[in-house]
């Protein structure tokens, strides 16, 4: 059955540059591309080679940024960016962009899928090779490059509002839409992932070399700028500051890396949080397995055997495995265990039920080896859990009924270990801290992040330590209207307030509140998208070109003159936004047309 939307989607906002465009500057700036995404409850895997990204300057001068193409997994992009390239570029405005996409051994996977789905364009060709993306933007938002300064630009592709998925038959319909904001207002963090090249301990500098993990090629040289609070995790074994510094300045050269932080302005670098190096980060030798721990055999202060929903990789053979269940073996005096970002030691016993993990040591089959014997090292991730309030928050706890952690439901984890259960995942138990989120009530519908809480937590201490909390009811629902054939008719009217519907001929018209559940839009009252603000994000997509408006006048006006029986016709409509389902209208902030 066909569900949800499609549309590599997104919007441009860059109210900071707005204005008259004059004289062209001379100079340039610097600027660092990064790629995003926002979570998809549909998808684990959406790998694509990214092969060119092309920018058009207002005099016509085309500039090209990336010398050699990234493979890159938008699916795991859903919380932070990954840096594609950092560059400089000459200074002034810019009309449009092009990236260049590459289908020709792109790995796409359903949620809870091992076998890859096939990938169709909107018109049921099977979509391969090169596939050309191109954004214009309207004259009030063009992107300025400022001389002696560094940019951000950040390319967004909301994989939720972007494939069509048909679960049934494993395949997925593609309309690549993909959108551009230059400093956007509240930006992800930043992931960069590298080689080692050196590191400075006067200046706090370290210098990686962002490269292709599937052919190593590299990409570009980016510095990482270190201060007294970066943490460093390296071979498992976390220290702060200068001492991690020098801890890292033993590394190898070409040791893989990771880096994570936020883009400097003033800077082509990038200012970090945390770095992990050596074991226990992917390319440095060992084999590794990712997931959710859904069952686990012994003890607190036991050697535990953990079971993992989630994906494996064989360094050797350069091999992986998707959506699999897996064991791994650790140790309790053997193993280095840790959190990401954190530079406390722990233990095996914070590998409880639910946690989301990243495993490294020898893997043989479906069971990994990460004793001490195999330099085993095994990180704790801020794990995703999903569920409605039993009640609002009380003493610093909240109480859920949950019913998935991550993209994985409730009923496939074991919660008794051992003999013991350790959670009650109907009543599961949260240390709130000094969270706040008066909306909550008995009902509302959460998803909060954080940790499990270790098996040695007492039974009457929370289940859960979160670190943040966000109200699903609250946010925004994806509305999606799909006309086959196209149709002239399928808006009722278009003004400068909003667009009216018209269901006839419809083949889905949905609206998603992510795992709180999909809801029909029915004829009457008129289903009804308007725009939530002043300036919003709002996108044409026709004949390959992507127009890009802030203002709903403008896009609505050029909306009104292109739908003609003789010419322009409406296929789809994306619009992400608040939904009132009483009078279904969703008050948008990213509206997006497909036009055939």
């Amino acid at each position: 059955m066909f569900r949800l939307g499609i549309c590599l989607l997104i919007a441009v906002l860059m109210v900071m540059f707005f204005g008259c465009v004059g004289r062209e500057p001379t100079g340039s700036g610097s600027v660092t591309l990064v790629l995003t995404d926002a979570a998809s409850d549909q998808l684990d895997v959406f790998e694509v080679d990214v092969v060119q990204v092309t920018l058009r300057k207002l005099n016509g001068a085309v500039v090209t940024t990336l010398p050699r193409r990234q493979r890159v997994d938008f699916a795991s992009l859903t919380d932070v960016s990954q840096i594609l390239v950092g560059v400089r570029l000459p200074a002034g405005y810019y009309r449009s962009a092009v990236m260049t996409l590459d289908f020709s051994n792109a790995l796409v996977l359903l949620n809870g899928s091992s076998t890859p789905a096939a990938i169709y364009d909107a018109d049921g060709n099977q979509l391969t090779g090169l596939y050309d993306v191109v954004i214009e933007f309207d004259d009030t938002i063009r992107p300025n490059i400022a001389v002696r300064r560094n940019r951000l630009l950040q390319f967004d592709f909301n994989l939720d509002s972007s494939v069509t998925v048909d679960s049934t038959n494993n395949k997925v319909y593609v309309s690549p839409v993909i959108s551009a904001s230059v400093d956007p207002s509240d930006p992800k963090p930043v992931n960069v992932f590298g080689k080692l090249v050196s590191v400075d301990k006067d200046t706090g500098k370290i210098v990686l070399a962002v490269h292709n993990p599937r052919t190593g090629g590299v990409i570009c040289n980016f510095t990482v700028a270190t201060s007294s609070t970066t943490i460093f995790q390296v071979d498992g074994i976390p220290v702060i500051g200068a001492n991690g510094l020098d801890a890292f300045s033993k590394l190898a050269v070409d040791t893989c890396v990771l880096a994570h932080g936020t883009v400097d302005t003033s800077a082509l670098e990038l200012k970090a949080t945390f770095v992990e190096g050596g074991a226990g980060v992917p390319g440095n030798g060992q084999d590794w397995v990712e997931g959710l721990i859904v069952a686990r055999t012994g003890s607190a202060g036991q050697d535990p055997i953990l079971t993992i929903r989630g994906r494996s990789y064989n360094h050797e053979a350069n091999s992986w495995s998707f959506n699999q269940t897996l064991t791994v073996n650790a140790e309790f005096s053997g193993t280095a265990v840790l959190r990401r970002a954190h530079h406390a030691v722990i233990n095996t016993d914070y590998l409880n039920v639910g946690q989301r993990i990243t495993a490294y040591g020898t893997l043989n089959g479906m069971t990994l080896d990460a004793t001490g014997a195999k330099k085993g090292v095994i990180r704790c991730i801020r794990t995703d859990i999903f569920g409605f309030a039993k009640g609002p928050i009380s003493g610093g706890r909240l109480t859920i009924d949950m019913v998935r952690i991550g993209l994985c439901p409730i009923a496939n984890f074991n919660f008794t270990v051992s003999g013991v259960t350790v959670a009650d995942p109907a009543n599961f138990v949260l240390d709130t801290g000094s969270l706040s989120a008066p909306s909550i009530t008995a009902g509302t519908p959460l998803r909060v992040r954080g940790f499990i809480a270790p098996l040695t937590a007492a039974s009457t201490e929370p289940d859960f330590s979160a670190e943040t909390i966000i109200d699903r009811s609250d946010v925004a629902s994806l509305l999606y209207v799909k006309w086959f054939p196209a149709r002239a008719s399928a808006f009722a009217s278009i003004s400068p307030y909003g667009i009216a519907l018209n269901l006839t001929g419809a083949t889905d018209a949905v609206v998603d509140h992510g795992f709180v559940g999909l809801v029909n839009l029915n004829t009457t009252p008129v289903p009804y998208v308007t725009p939530k603000y002043a300036k919003g994000c709002y996108i044409i997509l026709e004949k390959g070109i992507v127009t890009v408006y802030a203002d709903f006048s403008a896009f609505s006006a050029d909306l009104d003159s292109r739908i003609s029986p003789t010419a322009s016709r409406v296929y789809q409509i994306f619009a992400l936004g608040k939904y009132t389902s009483a009078t279904q209208t969703l008050s948008a902030s990213v509206v997006t047309v497909i036009l055939k």
